[in-house]
């Protein structure tokens, strides 16, 4: 019960962070003139590897939970 509510929350936590990164992404590249620096990219880089890797560690902790 508890491995699934971890696997759970992190799988939530890493859509909810990837959709975040990708509206950051959106305002970004957007039509507004703003310059796309290098910290900006390294941010968005940074918060897409960061929900990569709480996906991943979700999935491999609920694939353990085999149901008997």
């Amino acid at each position: 019960m508890r491995k699934s509510l971890i696997s759970n929350l992190l799988l939530l936590f890493g859509t909810f962070l990837l959709l975040g990164a990708f509206a950051y992404r959106l305002l970004i590249t957007s039509d507004i003139p703003v310059s796309y620096a290098i910290d900006e990219a390294i941010i968005l880089h940074v918060l897409i590897f960061i929900s990569t890797m709480l996906y991943i560690c979700g999935s491999i902790i609920g694939s353990r939970n085999t149901i008997r």
